[in-house]
This record gives structure tokens, sequence and C-alpha cells, in this order.
């Protein structure tokens, strides 16, 4: 949710099980701010490490999904081609 910034009202983060704190529209600006003056005066190479380890968490996820689909593609068989079928190569999707 967070890296497609798209738009989602409180009731649908709770429902999907978001860890974010929820307040009302009101507050958000305020609240925003306080949050954002609370990371600045943090130590610089604190937030830059958890930035970093935030973003290798996110890019180890997609590369194994990408695996898992690569290992999910359809790979051709040596299985023999009826007659009947007109093509030069069959492909059937293999489940892991």
């Amino acid at each position: 949710m967070l890296l497609t910034a798209k738009n989602y009202f409180g009731r649908a983060l709770r429902e999907r099980g978001a860890p974010v704190r929820i307040v009302p529209k009101v507050d958000v600006i305020e609240l925003s701010l306080a949050l954002a003056r609370e990371i600045a005066e943090k130590p610089i190479l604190a937030l830059r490490e958890l930035k970093r380890c935030f973003y290798e968490s996110v890019r180890s996820e997609q590369t194994a999904a990408a695996q898992t689909r690569r290992n999910c593609e359809c790979k051709p068989t040596s299985l023999p081609i009826p007659k009947s079928l007109n093509a030069s190569r069959v492909f059937i999707r293999v489940e892991s």
C-alpha cells in the first residue's frame, strides 16, 4: 500500500490489518507534522540505516515473488505430441 501511493480510508486499513495509527481526518495534518518533527530530531545515520533495511526487505520479497513466478511458468514437455495437433511444441503448466 505504501509503495503504490493509493489512498485508503481508515476503515479499509483497519480491515486489511495495516499496522498504522488511524486518526480522525481533522487531526491528520497536526499529527503528521508532530511525527515529522520527531523523525527530524533523530540521528541521520540511524534514519538512513532504517530506510536501507526497509527497502532491502521489500527488494528481497520482490525477488522471492519473481522467482516463484519463474518456477510456475509454462515449460516445454517431452511427451509425444498427437499428430492431430498442428503444433511444434506443447507447453504444460508445472505447479510446485
